[in-house]
């Protein structure tokens, strides 16, 4: 008996540029020493990402894959798109594969052409054809599939040469028996899931075969005429961590099922789960900006971790089903943790988030009457314009928007045509995390007062947020963040990262 864990890396962690052979160490060792320590391990990966920076401009396999008809379309011909295409996806694991060498391990590099052959005839085909969702997921889940591929074909080299203690194999949603609804895009795993994926997972355990999971898809059966066929789904952003976090919930669950079951599916006595990220867990603020001031929270609360965006809220529904604990660390600091738990945490602002560009929208002329609001909002989403928080009272509206100016000047001009009387306010929109009381707000505003606030902080029962908006121009956002961080966040947090006062709370019902 041991214990099972799920690890999530992300695609950034394996990200194809001169970095992924230490960062591909660093994750084979993590997993090594679960083995060597008597567990088991799940490892779940994401498709390939690259954060732009000084290693060069950054990129999304999904993304490419699910832009492949702007691709393709949008060049002189189908030949140079397809062209295009292909190279899109074949470059980056190149050079991963190179970066790895493993550029003459067998058979790899013929695999990968013949995914990246695979993926340029469907979208090619997928092109010409009337948009379809599900042609979006057949082609989206191939991300996974190249990284797990060239990841097991990575860590089976070590295993012949001693450098890793099992055999692994590539498994994707479907082997492992995730099975969806037919929501493509977005799909729900399907509770039936419980039942198939411990048994998949007892299988390689029998079998001392790590499963190198591709994340963010499933499967889904359709009936058509008296037949049923078989699609493959993804999960929608964050898919990744979904697959990760119910996995480790079935497996938990079918710890506490009834008598009767087959032993082996009960072959472990712990479950854990783990998102490796590139930061120590979950910090009070950017260290960009508040430089070594910034603190690691041991401990969060699922609904604060969700508001702070360190886990989305599907990601975490699983996990909070069963009580279960979410860890978030980088593997080169283990020790490093912070909990996402279903324990609460005393009244408190525990973490600032970086200024996020914003517009300030201020409307006169909306109506009043019932339903006005929300049909004047429905403009907003014809431009693709997101709204971050909206507050309505009687005619006069004030709207916060995702972006720059330059992002909301046609939606601008288009409400001044239907009449409407629009100002806007090139903004930052400040986030502060905790759970806040009306006690905060005095204080929290009369220090924004200073640099004269488009939007002062307003408290609501059950909050888990105070949001403020200050102008762009003349104001340096860092500076804003550096003092709320020091007044009101560090005075409840300990030097060592521990709560002050009462510490953390005993477990309560979820």
């Amino acid at each position: 008996m041991g214990r099972i864990v799920v690890l999530k890396f992300g695609g950034t962690i394996v990200g194809a540029d001169q970095r992924v052979e230490p960062t591909m160490d660093e994750a084979a060792s993590l997993m090594d020493s679960h083995l060597a320590a008597g567990d088991f391990v799940v490892p779940v990966f994401s498709a390939l990402r690259r954060a732009g920076g000084a290693s060069g401009p950054g990129f999304s396999i999904t993304d490419t894959l699910l832009d492949y008809r702007n691709i393709i379309l949008g060049r002189e011909s189908l030949a140079a798109g397809e062209k295009r295409f292909r190279e899109s996806l074949a470059a980056p694991h190149r050079e991963m594969i190179e970066a790895l060498g493993l550029d003459h391990a067998g058979d790899l590099p013929m695999e990968i052409e013949a995914l990246v052959d695979e993926a340029a005839q469907k979208a090619v085909h997928f092109a010409q054809a009337p948009v379809s969702p599900g042609h979006n997921d057949l082609l989206a889940h191939l991300g996974e599939i190249f990284s797990t591929t060239i990841i097991a074909a990575y860590l089976n080299l070590r295993n012949r040469e001693g450098a890793f203690r099992l055999p692994v194999e590539p498994a994707s949603g479907g082997d492992l028996g995730i099975v969806t609804d037919s929501a493509f895009g977005e799909a729900a795993i399907l509770d039936k899931s419980m039942r198939f994926i411990p048994r998949a997972i007892s299988a390689f355990y029998g079998r001392k075969v790590v499963p190198i999971v591709s994340g963010y898809n499933g499967i889904t059966s359709i009936r058509e005429g008296d037949r049923k066929l078989k699609y493959v789904t993804t999960l929608g952003r964050h898919g990744s961590d979904l697959t990760a976090t119910y996995i480790a919930f079935a497996l938990h669950k079918s710890m506490f099922q009834a008598v009767g079951r087959p032993s082996a599916e009960r072959a472990w006595d712990d479950v854990q789960v783990y998102l490796v990220k590139e930061t120590e867990g979950v910090l009070s603020a950017d260290p960009k900006i508040v430089g070594d001031r910034a603190v690691r929270i041991p401990y969060l609360p699922y609904a604060l971790a969700i508001e702070a965006g360190n886990v989305q809220a599907r990601a975490i529904g699983p996990i909070r089903r069963a009580g279960m604990e979410l860890r978030l660390f980088n593997p080169r600091n283990p020790d490093k943790v912070t909990i996402v738990g279903p324990r609460d945490l005393r009244e408190g602002l525990y973490l600032i988030l970086e200024p996020a560009e914003a517009v300030y929208l201020q409307i006169e002329t909306v109506p009043d009457y019932p339903g006005a609001l929300s049909e004047f909002i429905q403009h907003f989403g014809r431009f693709g314009v997101n709204i971050a928080e909206v507050h309505h009272e009687h005619s006069n509206t004030a709207l916060v928007l995702d972006g720059g100016l330059d992002h909301v000047g046609s939606l601008c001009g288009y409400l001044r045509e239907k009449g409407y009387q629009v100002e806007a306010s090139a903004a930052y929109l400040l986030r502060v995390i905790g759970n806040t009381s009306p006690e905060h707000m005095a204080p929290f505003n009369a220090l924004i007062d200073q640099y004269r606030p488009l939007k002062y902080a307003i408290w609501e029962r059950g909050s888990r947020a105070l949001t403020c908006v200050i102008p762009r121009g003349g104001i340096n956002p860092a500076e804003v963040v550096g003092e709320i961080h020091d007044k009101f966040i560090l005075p409840g947090i300990g030097p060592d990262g521990t709560v002050q006062g009462e510490g953390i709370p005993e477990e309560v019902e979820g």
